[in-house]
């Protein structure tokens, strides 16, 4: 299935990736390894991770402390945003839209 990586999605994992990369360098790509792995695994098969909260669905990241939310739709899934595992879900609807799915 198609996955389609939000603007806030995006930001998100940039800015993750600086700051690991500040603290360590190699660790921000290390990061990005693992992102790439866990989308992989859900445009492979999105419907694995069971509905966490509302339409939403999360897949933690291997070795770092973060989860990836993200919506199916008919056509493609939709990664909405990368969150820190100990972050509220329902701040989901506290950030702004950025258009699209």
């Amino acid at each position: 299935m198609e996955l389609i990586i939000r603007r806030r999605a995006a930001c998100a994992i940039q800015e993750i990736f600086a700051r690991y990369e500040g603290e360590q360098p190699g660790l921000g790509f290390e990061f990005l390894s693992c992102i790439e792995a866990a989308t992989s695994a859900i445009a492979r098969s999105a419907e694995a991770c069971p509905i966490f909260y509302l339409e939403f669905r999360r897949r933690r990241l291997r070795r770092f402390p973060y989860l990836l939310y993200y919506r199916l739709f008919d056509s493609f899934v939709a990664l909405a945003v990368a969150f820190h595992a100990n972050r509220d879900p329902r701040d989901l609807y506290a950030l702004p839209e950025d258009g699209g799915a």
